[in-house]
């Protein structure tokens, strides 16, 4: 299997004169691999002026929903070696002025409870994630190509081009010509697990962008031993389980009444951990959208939900993914036939993750990482 990684690498320059209040510096290796993106982010330890990577700087390590973080044993040659939280074993990360190269040695994700064995060739790719055409649902363009930015709007007046900066998931626009000549505006990013939406916060404004020309949404909900938890006002407690394996099945819904069964699904083991695979799709199995939500008649979608049964099928109690941060926030797994904006979403055919918010609204999420955690709620 071959696995390509594009490659960030972002320094924050010092002078001669000691900073008060210093930000850590980072360096940040990251990119894609079977739809899943990879990060390295290597955090300075600020008891230093000078900032090379060594021994005693942290890192995170993610894998699409996965995350790993720890400490740097040490650093020589371009050969990270690294030593989970809460871990005796380390394993290295290689890396060269392109990017990752390889791995040695296995990590056991935060929420996992068997060791995972890391790619031990890594072929670096450097291309720029944000490059393309991209849509926002209100009809805005956006076209990137290297350090260049252009936005035009619905009815092709020019808002702004110029150039632009990226460091770690910041960013700088200089808009040079257009309506927004002379300005500069700074924000944060993020994309989603396979980089064909991105959001953006800018200028006072959140917006989402769907990457024209790009080949669906998110991979299907996957989740592999993972530790379940109950929830008792916000706070996580992991679940035990019962000590006999329970049922997981699916259903899917338009939310207005019309209803299907998937069937089971997965597993929930005798001790708390979670297995699933959401099944694929026929077309004929979908729903049109509801005209409540902006169908127009022709594009279909399904929401899937998680039930737990007992061994002998008895109905146990839902499973929700919540924002572990805000627990009143849940994920909502949606799968559309077809590119879609409406209500102040833009999706891609394929699986689209919701997170409700506080206004009971939904936004795109990007990644389901380790801040998210399944939780069963017993029908309480």
């Amino acid at each position: 299997m071959v696995i390509a990684f594009a490659f960030a690498l972002a320094f924050t320059a010092c002078d001669d004169k000691p900073d008060p209040d210093p930000t850590p510096q980072t360096v940040i290796y990251s990119g894609t691999a079977n739809g899943i993106t990879y990060t390295l982010k290597i955090t300075e330890n600020l008891s230093r002026a000078a900032y090379t990577p060594q021994a005693g700087d942290t890192y995170v390590l993610t894998a699409g929903s996965k995350k790993s973080a720890g400490t740097v044993v040490s650093y020589s040659n371009g050969t990270f070696t690294l030593k989970p939280e809460g871990s005796a074993t380390t394993f290295t990360a290689s890396v060269s002025s392109s990017g990752l190269t390889g791995f040695t040695g296995g990590i056991t994700w935060e929420g996992d409870s068997t060791p995972t064995t890391l790619p031990t060739t890594v072929t670096p790719n450097t291309g720029n994630p944000l490059e393309g055409t991209w849509l926002e649902a209100n009809g805005t363009t956006m076209t990137i190509a290297g350090n260049t930015i252009t936005i035009t709007s619905a009815g092709g007046e020019l808002f702004g081009s110029g150039t632009f900066t990226v460091n770690n998931n910041t960013i700088t626009v200089n808009f040079t010509a257009g309506e927004q000549a002379g300005q500069t505006f700074n924000g944060t990013f993020s994309l989603s697990i396979n980089g064909n939406t991105l959001a953006l916060s800018i200028g006072g404004e959140d917006t989402t962008w769907i990457k024209q020309g790009s080949s669906g949404g998110s991979p299907a909900p996957k989740f592999t031993g993972v530790q379940v938890y109950t929830l008792d006002n916000g706070a996580f407690t992991a679940y035990s389980g019962t000590g006999t394996a329970m049922d997981v099945k699916g259903f899917m819904s338009d939310n207005y009444g019309q209803y299907e069964e998937l069937g089971k699904i997965g597993t929930i083991s005798g001790d708390g951990k979670l297995t699933f695979e959401v099944p694929a799709i026929a077309d004929d199995k979908l729903f049109l959208v509801p005209t409540e939500m902006g169908g127009n008649g022709a594009v279909k979608f399904t929401a899937v939900g998680i039930q737990v049964h007992n061994s002998d099928d008895s109905y146990l109690s839902s499973l929700w993914l919540h924002n572990s941060s805000n627990t009143d926030r849940e994920v909502h797994f949606v799968y559309f036939d077809r590119d879609f904006s409406a209500m102040g979403l833009s999706v891609k055919k394929g699986w689209n993750y919701f997170e409700s918010n506080d206004d009971d609204y939904s936004q795109i999420i990007f990644d389901i990482s380790s801040n998210h955690k399944w939780v069963i709620d017993h029908g309480n």
